[in-house]
């Protein structure tokens, strides 16, 4: 009886299959060729209701791992959405007796992801946009596989009402979280290497709905729990001083959410200071 794996993700061509000459997947002897489907599953839509998005509107990198479950060999595909035609779909040629572990990655880190001992990081422990998925298969089951992505990053929306004036001497947005994980580990579902995370955001464009926004992604414990972090947002001149500084204690920060805080940001006001000093007081009057 044949499984059909499902999983929501987009569309990856093999990076080592040079060209493609029918859509279905064709026994060849005891291999098969496999077709591997990505689509990311939103658990909160970020834009209105649930959805099923193409890969490519979400990441722009995609990092597959094929591990035969025995011998332990893995083959590895890297592609990138501007260089790789047909994002986000594989196809790969598979002993059919065998079963295999598929670890895929769809990020938007400025690297490919690093893959070892169960453990996914980012190029200079960088955490942007990130989607994990992990699927046993035999190809005998089924040729066709359509691999649901799961984002393990929540996150961190900033919307600063201030007018434009007040960000004239801002050159940059510094994020500090005092305790973040930077990797994951995709044998227990669980965020791995917690440290204090600093991200810096440069510019300060305002979008349609009036607001400037600086989205920051944090990696939770796990993928269901909520994780309370605290988050310090500084915005640095040119010459990384500090023009206002807002502290935002116990955020709550959950994979696939996002949390959205919206307000003034800068408070800090010019005032004037006169200082005097008033004659003695009369703390008490004793006869004796």
């Amino acid at each position: 009886m044949k499984k059909l794996l499902i999983i929501l993700a987009a569309v990856l061509c093999l990076t080592a299959c040079k060209k493609e000459t029918d859509d279905t997947p064709q026994p060849v002897g005891d291999k098969s060729t496999v077709r591997f489907d990505f689509n990311p599953y939103q658990m909160e839509p970020m834009k209105g209701g649930t959805k099923n998005a193409s890969l490519s509107t979400v990441c722009s990198r995609l990092d597959v791992y094929i591990i035969d479950t025995v011998a332990a060999d893995t083959l590895r595909f890297h592609q990138e959405r501007v260089t790789t035609p047909g994002f986000g779909s594989l196809t790969a040629t598979l002993q059919t007796t065998k079963t295999y572990k598929l670890v895929a990655v769809g990020h938007n880190t400025d690297d490919t992801c690093t893959f070892n001992g169960g453990i996914v990081s980012f190029a200079d422990d960088k955490v942007k946009q990130s989607l994990v998925s992990v699927v046993t298969f035999t190809p005998a089951d089924s040729l066709n596989l359509h691999v649901v992505m799961q984002r393990i990053v929540g996150m961190f929306k900033l919307r600063i009402a201030d007018p434009d004036e007040e960000f004239a001497n801002v050159a940059k947005f510094q994020f500090t979280i005092d305790s973040a994980y930077n990797r994951w580990n995709v044998n227990t579902s669980h965020g791995s290497v917690l440290t204090s995370r600093v991200h810096t955001i440069t510019g300060s464009n305002r979008g349609s709905d009036g607001y400037v926004t600086y989205n920051v992604y944090i990696i939770p414990d796990n993928l269901t729990d909520i994780r309370h972090v605290d988050i310090t947002v500084s915005a640095l001149d040119a010459n990384d001083q500090p023009v206002e500084t807002r502290q935002f204690p116990s955020v709550p920060v959950k994979a696939g959410y996002v949390t959205k805080y919206t307000g003034t940001f800068f408070i800090t006001f010019d005032m004037s200071f006169l200082f005097e000093v008033g004659d003695w007081g009369e703390l008490s009057d004793t006869s004796f």
